[in-house]
């Protein structure tokens, strides 16, 4: 542990000498630093802005309508008796429920008496369907 301490005037000159490379290297940088402090002040002080706002809202909700469109175009067969309009009402009534509203109509299909909820394992839920599907023709 002494050891460390035996030769101060060369601990003290690579002390300066990086000091110095730091406080050399600071210099070269401060435009380059200055510059993205800017632009990182005018990017959050845009963020804030009405203007910036609306735009936001404006493409997010956009978004979201074009990721609905997508999916009802994905979905190419209906199952029987429906169609795209009643597709549209059930999605309108489902996007009009709150979350008390939701959780009221789950526990109120658990409690239909004329239906039986069951939990399938993942590798007989074909075969439950193929059952399904018999019965009901």
């Amino acid at each position: 542990m002494a050891d460390k301490y035996l030769h101060p005037v060369r601990n003290g000159i690579i002390a300066t000498v990086v000091g110095g490379l730091i406080l050399s290297a600071l210099s070269q940088m401060r435009g380059f630093l200055a510059n993205a402090m800017s632009w990182a002040w005018a990017g959050v002080t845009w963020i804030w802005t009405d203007e910036a706002i609306a735009n936001i809202s404006y493409h997010y909700g956009t978004y979201v309508a074009f990721r609905r469109r997508m999916r009802m175009k994905n979905t190419t067969k209906l199952p029987p008796g429906w169609d795209e309009e009643r597709v549209q009402r059930v999605l309108r009534h489902y996007d009009s429920l709150n979350e008390d509203e939701t959780v009221a109509e789950d526990e109120a299909a658990f409690e239909n008496s004329t239906q039986t909820m069951m939990e399938v394992p993942n590798e007989l839920v074909t075969a439950v369907r193929a059952l399904l599907a018999d019965r009901a023709t």
